[in-house]
């Protein structure tokens, strides 16, 4: 009874170790590998792969020296759902696929990191309109007026707070600064032509020039657009419209002064600005020559829809 026994138990391992044999063949051939790879002195030691695993299960290596093996070093698992069902045809039981399975996600190469599109900020326009005059033949009265020149013997005084005095002046163009502390970037003096002005953003600068002769005295005017349109970000802005002048002795750019007015900005929206410009010059060479220039922001409009 005992010869039975012990030749029935040989017969059923015969049988495991057959079916363990076939798995491996079609596990191999699904993998499109050779059954029995041919011996190379690698340089580097070989990834841990599915044939491995199945080795040892059929030669009986224990549970936990297996998992410890696939810890321990670089793998190559193929894991896909039918080579799974081959290898558990193969013995491989699932704490062995668990610990297969946790080591290739721990090797698998990171995704690459996504990046969010920079979204761009909301914008509205800020139009800056100055009215035409109503003597179209003397803009220079509707505009920021300075001598290009100071006559020999000409006193200097001026008549206005806002304007200390003629100064020579070579070359004028018109400035609209914004003045909000947090839209003032950094190194602001770096980024201006502006000398002598309060901190500032920059968001336009446009030279524009006339000559113009008045009593014998060589003047200049900016000679400034009806209309400005400008993109800003939607908020609260303080802006500031105004003539700069350039020095004919040191070339530098000086503001004439003017207020500032605070506007709000509105996605797609326009708020409009309309300038009062004035300028003129009194006295003479005897009693003393005074350029004066006024300039304000007459009225705010808007925000107003867009097209």
């Amino acid at each position: 009874m005992r010869a039975v026994d012990a030749r029935g138990w040989d017969l059923r391992l015969r049988r495991a170790g057959r079916a363990a044999l076939a798995a491996l063949a079609a596990l191999t051939a699904l993998r499109g590998l050779p059954a029995a790879p041919a011996r190379a002195e690698a340089p580097s030691t070989p990834p841990f792969g599915n044939e491995d695993v199945v080795r040892m299960v059929m030669a009986r290596v224990p549970m936990a020296e297996i998992i410890a093996r696939i810890e321990s070093g670089p793998v190559a698992f193929d894991l896909t759902p039918e080579v799974v069902e081959e290898l558990r045809l193969a013995g491989v039981g699932e704490p062995i696929l668990a610990a297969m399975r946790r080591r290739q996600s721990m090797t698998a190469p990171a995704a690459p990191p996504t990046t969010t599109p920079a979204v761009a900020p909301a914008t509205g326009t800020l139009e800056v309109l100055f009215p035409a005059p109503p003597k179209k033949d003397r803009p220079w009265e509707h505009s920021a007026l300075a001598l290009r020149s100071l006559p020999e013997g000409a006193e200097r005084r001026s008549t206005s707070s806002a304007h200390p005095g003629p100064v020579a002046m070579s070359d004028m163009a018109l400035a609209i600064l914004c003045l909000t502390v947090d839209h003032v970037p950094d190194h602001w003096d770096a980024s201006t032509p502006l000398k002598e002005g309060p901190r500032h953003e920059l968001l336009l600068f446009r030279k524009g020039v006339a000559e113009h002769d008045m009593r014998g005295l060589r003047m200049i005017y900016l000679k400034h657009d009806d209309d400005y349109r400008l993109a800003l970000p939607e908020g609260v802005h303080d802006i500031m419209v105004a003539p700069a002048g350039q020095r004919a002795s040191s070339g530098d750019w000086v503001l004439f002064p003017t207020p500032s007015v605070r506007v709000t900005i509105l996605p797609g929206r326009t708020t409009r600005l309309t300038m009062r410009a004035e300028s003129r010059i009194s006295g003479s060479r005897l009693s003393g020559l005074a350029v004066d220039v006024e300039w304000k922001v007459a009225s705010v409009e808007g925000p107003e829809p867009g097209p």
